[in-house]
């Protein structure tokens, strides 16, 4: 009994060193939800909000930017959206190739239903050399962007 209590103990160990070891490749940007434009820039269909989120007063699709740090980095990038919703929606993620976006493109997408805070996982596990990133969510009138984060592998990796 006490060796199989040792193994689990050192097992939980190894897991958590390796845990913290892939976080630290990582390089975490969190952004509130008023960053988010209409993809229509009509403005007018929002409101801003002080604690940085951004409600829509009709149907529509935002566009949030993303500031892309390792523009060499082809391993993809992962985004978690935190939205507040009564209907549903859903978010998109694409990485797009440069110099030329339109020749390539990797997409992921994430949709919810009913009412509440919900947080969606897009991940890619591919992207282009020096290409961007691009965030699209479609939401209902009432419901907002809180926030998001993008977390993209770090410039040290020897992949990049």
């Amino acid at each position: 009994m006490i060796r199989l209590v040792r193994l689990i103990m050192i097992m939980v160990t190894v897991g958590l060193i390796a845990t913290a070891a892939e976080a630290a490749q990582w390089d975490a940007k969190h952004y509130h939800g008023s960053m988010c434009q209409s993809e229509n820039d009509e403005d007018d269909l929002y409101r801003w909000y002080t604690e940085g989120t951004r409600i829509n007063e009709s149907y529509a699709n935002l566009i949030c930017p993303i500031v892309r740090d390792n523009t060499t980095n082809k391993d993809g990038v992962l985004v978690r959206v935190t939205v507040e919703s009564e209907k549903g929606g859903w978010c998109s993620l694409h990485a797009l190739s440069w110099p030329n976006p339109t020749s390539s493109v990797l997409s992921a997408w994430g949709a919810w239903a009913g009412s509440g805070i919900r947080v969606i996982e897009l991940r890619l596990t591919n992207s282009f050399r020096h290409g961007h990133y691009a965030l699209w969510c479609t939401i209902e009138e009432g419901d907002r962007v809180i926030s998001y984060w993008v977390a993209e592998k770090l410039p040290t990796n020897n992949d990049n």
